[in-house]
């Protein structure tokens, strides 16, 4: 232990005190000269001991200071270094090897635990602070722990970290712990690859289908520790032949030489040979054995492995073959091959680089690359060529030039890859040089010919741009940038729905979708111009397919059709204007010519007949022409009305099919249903279906041969229906198909006026069924004939969910209970003005002026129609629409628009099907209004459910009642709970004593419905004690007349209502 400074200031004060004390004795005790004498040794004396000891003192210094020189030797030969830990004071002491083994100075230092601790990696802290635990408890005897710390540099290091509490107190509590920590990386690192190498051997004896065996020389025994079938083949009863039986007779030799010389020499052998196995297949064998020797150095046994290298002997083969191939690819190759050394000289060349540089083999291999490249490339095939060489890259592709042997430049892609040595150091490069000068010329042919694309698309005044299959755009051209107002860099790499804003989006996403499935789309669309200018755009989406045919995106072309549009509209005035002033005068011809057909005039001869009934005919042909103009103004306007009402679409067809039959007849032809729905109803306007139906017929007999028929089929397709009209003619041309609904075209026009026609009918039939919210098509073969169709929403009856029929009651309901209209309109005024036409028409009505009041007054009250103003100021019209019909009960309310933009919204819909009954602008049309009322009025009839098991009072019931109500009979709990789970009925008419329990468990299933119909009771029974607090209508049978039966189901609705 090493001796403190303090300690030899004390034995310097002692030497001193007592040196005094020896001088003040003599002085005060004034001894004698022997007692001086006494007192001088015993001085000397001391003074002897004090060096003796500071002697010793200085021996023990340079043992300690040795020993501290061994200690420290041996720690910093081992690695380690030690800690001490103060358990009390919270501090370890920590020698200056530990802060060498985490790569900072080496000193002594002293941290805290907790410090310590952070150093840990947080996958081992766990686990040390556990075993850390243990050793401080008591519970392990001592702490032994190998985990990771953190060096200053952010690494890690394993560590053996060793210890033992040495100190406790009298309870136990430890006091003080020591140990030392051993960096034991390097042999973590070893267990690793160790663990590694092992794994990896295992998994190659497995992969390489080994069999290990055991010959036992002195008896010839050979013992195979694996399964041999794999090698030798299934075993035989008898066990395996002896193994020279198995070897191939031409390898026998050989085999026996091998092993015999491995035998004397007691050398490990290996030889491969072939073998016979027990199925007849010839296998290589490679077997590789060692010899084991006893004490005496004899060998008793060879110890070894057998393998199938069957594959290998086909590999290298095949390698034989392949190289035999790769040099006659080396010399015939379209692309440029060399092998340069590692000073850059050319080694071998084959001849299609000789015919890109220009030189002949001998010269080039007489050339460094370097030579040949060109000047401005050479830095950077240099940097290319050492990141390859220093292992960064296994392989160099870039673009560069070389000057050929006449002096021109010619432009490759150059491939580096560098062969190495079984040590991995560099033999050579391999270069491919594929000659890429003719596409450096098409690609500045290309650039130039984008260039001119774009000058050209600049200069189109229209829209051209391009969108991949994520509607990203990635081209367009000026007319686009402008139109829209904004930097082209915001257009391109950014989405339609980005470019375009939510809400036109959602107007152009039908026709992205259509254009991303493959199909053209062709549309017509407003769009504002950056200074406010509203312009019509005649938009086409084409698809573009790649070489697989799969659609990767959609080329745009829209045309500014704004003044096409306008001079349509000039036109419509004018033909409503001509068509007008000449109706007049054609009414008073056709009139005349009547008169004088009919004999007013007098007997006429029969060549005055003749003419007479000539100008007859074309004045009615006259007539059509102009009614036929004055339909499409009328379209065209939005000034045509319809007057909508359920038609049964088959009764329809019949009668128009009989009202064509003549035509028919004349042309040679006969008309035939060939499929039928019946029952089906459209909503529509009976005088235009007809007219659309009589078009399409008409059209078919014009074209059909004599003898042939035309066929008429009704088809549901979901919850549409579809008509189609099919002659057997000549079909349509492809040319004229494009235009084949578009005004005054005709397919022959020659023909067709022969035939009467004017070219408006399909242009007039197609505006008609959109109106009507459908749509019409074609189909054709030319000289296959062609069908005509169109598909029309199918009616459903639109009562609404517990509305009475024939009345709802209100707050200003007549006693006969009057309809009950919910009106939704924000403008006050506007509101009142629909109320008083209403009420004159005899309908009760409510005023809603939001949508939040609306929904609010539809869950609270029945109602028998609604009217919707399409701006409201808290939500818009058409979503206020689509939520009702997703609602429980609202699905077939009948809804009529009246709003400002009641057309606008009309075209917001693209299609989809809202089952509006009308949509009618401001000002408002009174008698269309009132028209489309009385029709859902029609309709808005109360719907009982009748339980009850005896079908005839069944029978007789909804005779009695067929005039206030529409029953639906069940006959049976479950029956009735079936069809209330399915449909909506405004009243209950229940029977107590059904066949499967009791009609009050139905009760209170009717009871939790929302909303909840009104119920009457009507049983052969009393009410008795079973009623309790219900107080829905009780009638007896027995007791109840028919006219108290139906003035209580009244009753009953009108105070639901």
């Amino acid at each position: 232990m090493r001796i403190s400074s303090s300690t030899k200031l004390i034995a310097a004060i002692a030497a001193g005190v007592a040196i005094l004390a020896v001088l003040g004795l003599i002085v005060v005790l004034r001894l004698t000269y022997i007692g001086t004498a006494l007192a001088i040794a015993l001085l000397i004396g001391f003074v002897f001991v004090v060096k003796r000891y500071e002697s010793d003192r200085r021996r023990y210094e340079r043992e300690l200071g040795s020993a501290r020189e061994r200690l420290g030797l041996a720690l910093d030969g081992s690695g380690s270094a030690i800690w001490d830990w103060d358990v009390s004071k919270d501090q370890v002491y920590l020698s200056a090897g530990w802060a060498q083994m985490l790569g900072a100075e080496a000193k002594e230092t002293t941290i805290s635990p907790k410090e310590l601790l952070g150093l840990v990696h947080d996958d081992d802290v766990n686990r040390v602070q556990t075993v850390l635990k243990d050793a401080l408890t008591g519970a392990a005897a001592d702490y032994h722990e190998e985990h990771r710390v953190r060096q200053t540099d952010g690494e890690f290091i394993w560590i053996l970290s060793r210890g033992k509490v040495v100190r406790r107190d009298g309870q136990g509590k430890p006091l003080r712990m020591a140990g030392t920590n051993l960096d034991i990386t390097e042999r973590k690192r070893a267990e690793s690859a160790l663990f590694e190498h092992d794994q990896r051997l295992k998994l190659a004896l497995d992969l390489a289908g080994m069999v290990s065996w055991d010959w036992d020389v002195a008896t010839d025994k050979l013992v195979w520790n694996d399964d041999p079938q794999r090698l030798l083949g299934p075993e035989p009863d008898g066990g395996y032949p002896d193994r020279k039986q198995m070897v191939h007779p031409e390898d026998m030799a050989e085999f026996v030489r091998v092993g015999g010389e491995s035998l004397r020499s007691g050398e490990a052998y290996r030889s491969e040979f072939r073998i016979r196995r027990t199925d007849g297949q010839i296998v290589w064998i490679a077997a590789r054995g060692r010899p084991v020797k006893d004490a005496r150095g004899a060998v008793t046994r060879v110890i070894g492995v057998s393998q199938d290298v069957s594959e290998i002997k086909q590999a290298e083969q095949a390698l034989r073959e392949s190289e035999a191939r790769f040099r006659l690819t080396f010399e015939l190759a379209g692309s440029g091959i060399a092998h340069v050394n590692m000073d850059g000289r050319f080694l071998r060349v084959n001849r299609s680089l000789c015919a890109i540089l220009g030189y002949s083999d001998k010269e080039l291999v007489r050339r460094t690359v370097k030579e040949l490249s060109h000047p401005e490339d050479r830095d950077e095939t240099d940097a290319a060529r050492a990141r390859v060489r220093a292992g960064e890259l296994e392989s160099a592709r870039f673009q560069k030039r070389y000057l050929r042997k006449d002096g021109a430049t010619v432009w490759v892609h150059l491939t580096v890859a560098l062969v190495r040595d079984a040590e991995g150091e560099p033999l050579y490069e391999i270069a491919v040089f594929d000659d890429d000068t003719e596409r450096k010329n098409v690609e500045s042919a290309l650039r130039s010919s984008e260039m001119e694309l774009r000058l050209v698309t600049d200069a189109v005044p229209a829209v051209i741009s391009y969108a991949d299959a994520e509607e990203r755009m990635r081209f367009c051209n000026d007319t686009m940038v402008k139109l829209l107002g904004r930097p082209r860099e915001t257009i391109l790499n950014h989405t339609m729905r980005e470019i375009f804003g939510e809400e036109r989006y959602r107007v152009l996403e039908p026709h992205v979708r259509r254009a991303l499935a493959g199909e053209e789309a062709h549309f017509e669309r407003t769009q504002v111009k950056a200074g406010g200018d509203l312009l019509d755009l005649a938009v086409q989406y084409l698809p573009r397919r790649n070489e697989r045919g799969e659609v990767e995106g959609f080329y745009t072309l829209a045309t500014d059709i704004t003044e096409i549009r306008r001079l349509e509209r000039l036109k419509s005035e004018f033909v409503s204007t001509v068509s007008h002033e000449l109706r007049t005068p054609l009414t008073s011809i056709r009139g005349s010519l009547g008169l004088l057909s009919g004999g007013v005039g007098g007997a006429l001869p029969d060549k005055a007949k003749g003419l007479i009934e000539i100008a007859k005919n074309n004045c009615e042909r006259l007539i059509r022409l102009i009614n036929d103009m004055l339909d499409i103004e009328k379209i065209e306007s939005g000034k045509m009305t319809f007057n909508l009402r359920a038609l049964e679409l088959m009764e329809l067809i019949e009668q128009v099919a009989r009202a064509n039959d003549g035509f028919a007849v004349q042309h040679g032809v006969r008309l035939q249903v060939t499929a039928a729905v019946p029952g089906a109803k459209v909503q529509a306007d009976g005088d235009r279906l007809v007219q659309v139906l009589t078009n399409l017929i008409s059209n078919a007999c014009k074209f059909s041969p004599a003898g042939r028929s035309v066929d008429i089929a009704v088809a549901r397709l979901g919850e549409r229906l579809r008509v189609e009209v099919t002659d057997h003619g000549p079909g349509i041309s492809y040319e004229f198909r494009q235009r084949i609904f578009q005004k005054f075209s005709q397919a022959d026009a020659s023909s067709t006026r022969q035939e009467g026609g004017t070219g408006l009918g399909l242009s007039i039939s197609k505006a008609i069924i959109e109106r009507l919210g459908g749509e019409i098509g074609f189909f054709s073969e030319p000289g296959k004939g062609a069908t005509f169709y169109f598909e029309l929403p199918e009616w459903r009856e639109r009562s609404l969910p517990g509305a009475v029929a024939p009345v709802l009651t209100g707050a200003q309901a007549e006693p006969d209970a009057r309809p009950r209209v919910l009106v939704c309109e924000d403008d006050p005024d506007v509101g009142k003005l629909i109320q008083l036409i209403l009420q004159n028409a005899g309908l009760a009505s409510d005023i809603a002026y939001d949508a939040a009041g609306a929904k609010a007054l539809l869950l609270d009250k029945h109602y028998a129609a609604m009217t919707v103003d399409l701006m409201l100021p808290d939500q818009d019209g058409l979503s206020l629409i689509r939520e009702l019909r997703t609602a429980p009960g609202m699905a077939h309310l009948p809804v009529i628009v009246v709003s400002a933009t009641a057309e606008e919204g009309k075209l917001k819909l693209h299609g989809e099907n809202l089952e509006v009954i009308d949509w009618i602008g401001k000002p408002i049309d009174e008698n269309r209004l009132l028209a489309n009322l009385r029709q859902v009025q029609g309709a808005a009839r109360m719907r009982v459910l009748h339980v009850e098991d005896d079908p005839d009072l069944r029978g007789v019931v909804s005779t009695i009642a067929r005039e206030i109500a529409d029953f639906e009979s069940a006959e049976s709990i479950g029956d009735a709970t079936a069809k209330l789970a399915r449909e909506r009925f405004d009243m209950v008419l229940l029977d107590l004593g059904l066949p499967d329990g009791s009609g009050w468990e139905l009760l209170q299933l009717i009871n939790r419905m929302t909303p909840r119909p009104r119920v009457v009771i009507f049983s052969a029974h009393d009410a008795g004690a079973d009623r309790g607090q219900n107080a829905d209508p009780y009638l007896v049978k027995s007791q109840t007349s028919e006219q108290q039966l139906i003035d209580t189901i009244r009753g009953a609705f009108d105070a639901a209502a």
